[in-house]
């Protein structure tokens, strides 16, 4: 099976590739090459034999980016005979990769995934709830869309909560979408967090002021910010180990296989540096949040040092 799939979405190519590794089995060996650092590694994951696994997959990430020679050296190996039981690159972009499918439409099944559009977007979150095991209400999903944004992500992980939170058969209303997101400013802080990392200025000052205005205290924001830095370090030292799937990694740091999906993602944007520049900013908030090295009283307001965390993190 070679497949190529497309989409707009990322948190729609990362459910389709787990979904076509599950295809080939779940014991298959599973080898990622990451298209940004280029393909030299390409010919080593496809046609070296497994001491481990009597099957394999090779999962090609982030083949939006590569250059025309790039593309003509990939559809050269995936032409070879010897491929191993899987194969899936996958491309996440605005724009139709025409050249990636021509290239390799003939060898490939090209999988092609459409963002919903805007009217569609309340059905789409009526699947999700009703897949989660929840018995939405008439305006549950308008209400969880205005609480939490369009993001797709940003949406299963509210309907994660919320099915955490209500249990497996619940009926959600309106009143308890707002509920839910009341103590989070209707904005949770994954939100917040997410927004830095993909370097979204303007969303992340927004979620900020969104958690403070809605009564969050700074200290606990702060902490929470903390914990999300912690869980990044902790996946991207698992992940730098050793090769494992989302499974593999919710069970090494004990959380949802759909978060752990999340710490995949954000690991592969965020250097050591960053991670290691952001916690030194959060260490610095903390002493002014708590009134300085001497105790004697915060110097600036709460939330000027935290929009200050948030800023030196956007440009760190």
């Amino acid at each position: 099976m070679i497949r190529l799939i497309w989409s707009s979405d990322e948190l729609l190519a990362t459910e389709a590739t787990a979904e076509a590794c599950a295809e080939v089995g779940d014991d298959a060996e599973l080898l990622s090459v990451d298209a940004d650092n280029g393909l030299d590694s390409l010919n080593e994951a496809l046609f070296a034999g497994s001491l481990f696994s009597a099957r394999r997959v090779v999962v090609v990430r982030n083949a939006e980016g590569l250059s025309k020679s790039g593309v003509e050296q990939m559809a050269g190996a995936l032409h070879r005979e010897g491929q191993p039981d899987g194969v899936i690159v996958v491309a996440v972009s605005e724009r139709v990769p025409n050249q990636l499918i021509g290239a390799l439409e003939d060898v490939a099944e090209v999988k092609r995934l459409a963002r919903p559009r805007r009217g569609e977007l309340a059905a789409w979150v009526i699947k999700r709830m009703k897949a989660a095991g929840l018995t939405p209400g008439r305006d549950a999903a308008t209400t969880l869309i205005e609480a939490v944004g369009e993001g797709l992500r940003d949406l299963t992980q509210a309907i994660d909560q919320i099915a955490l939170r209500t249990g497996r058969g619940g009926r959600v209303e309106r009143d308890q979408v707002l509920d839910h997101f009341a103590l989070s400013g209707d904005q949770p802080i994954w939100v917040l967090f997410d927004a830095i990392v993909r370097h979204e200025g303007p969303k992340a000052f927004d979620t900020l002021r969104r958690l403070l205005a809605h009564g969050d205290e700074p200290l606990p924001v702060l902490g929470a910010i903390v914990s999300q830095v912690r869980g990044v370090i902790r996946a991207k030292s698992v992940l730098e180990r050793n090769t494992v799937r989302d499974s593999e990694l919710a069970k090494a740091l004990a959380v949802s296989e759909g978060r752990a999906a999340v710490l995949r993602r954000q690991c592969g944007r965020l250097t050591w540096d960053w991670l290691l520049s952001v916690h030194r900013l959060c260490a610095e908030a903390d002493v002014e949040l708590k009134g300085g090295d001497d105790g004697s009283g915060a110097v600036l307001p709460a939330e000027v040092v935290l929009e200050r965390l948030v800023a030196g993190a956007l440009d760190a």
